[in-house]
């Protein structure tokens, strides 16, 4: 405060020898700010700006590769929000609400974006392709010949086995899946 006296002199004095008002840190925008001292006062004025999210800050959740057809999993996956203020606000987990950008059709990388409080960030995925890791093999009912015979396969089976643990529909063994067999070797066969 710069106190003008009656004599013209002109002092200084701290701030804390007067009484304020009109402060509402609570209250966003303009503010009369009132300064009173020795039975004198002057205004000023403030501008209280509201508390908002400035950014945010991921923690992306555990699962990070799919097998295409896969659902997004995002356990383990935060949000934490930055303020305008410089503080940071509690770690939310991360929903399906805030969640856009993946597609489990898709095959490859993704981005995944997440938006809270108005605010977005991103975190990637992995998309591999569904292929078949292996068979498993209901052998035909019948599974001895006599030399020059053709084979039968009736009741043999063969389901497939995804690489996501899925299992594919199982279907009746057709000739156009067989090799090795020669009906005029006589001995065991693998086909």
């Amino acid at each position: 405060i710069i106190a003008t006296y009656n004599d013209g002199s002109e002092e200084e004095k701290s701030i804390n020898l007067a009484t304020v008002s009109g402060y509402n840190p609570n209250q966003a925008g303009d503010q009369i700010i009132t300064v009173a001292y020795q039975g004198k006062t002057s205004t000023f004025i403030v501008k209280v700006i509201a508390r908002a999210v400035e950014s945010i800050t991921i923690t992306p959740p555990t699962k990070t590769e799919y097998i295409e057809g896969q659902d997004l999993v995002l356990t383990g996956g935060t949000v934490t929000a930055t303020y305008n203020d410089g503080s940071k606000g509690e770690t939310a987990d991360i929903t399906s609400a805030m969640i856009s950008g993946y597609d489990k059709t898709q095959v490859g990388p993704q981005t995944i974006t997440v938006t809270y409080e108005g605010k977005t960030n991103t975190f990637a995925v992995n998309v591999f392709a569904k292929v078949v890791t292996e068979i498993t093999i209901t052998a035909p009912a019948k599974t001895e010949y006599i030399e020059g015979q053709e084979l039968d396969l009736a009741g043999g089976t063969v389901t497939a086995i995804y690489n996501d643990g899925s299992k594919g529909e199982t279907v009746d063994i057709t000739s156009a899946m067989i090799k090795d067999y020669k009906p005029n070797q006589v001995g065991e066969q693998t086909v």
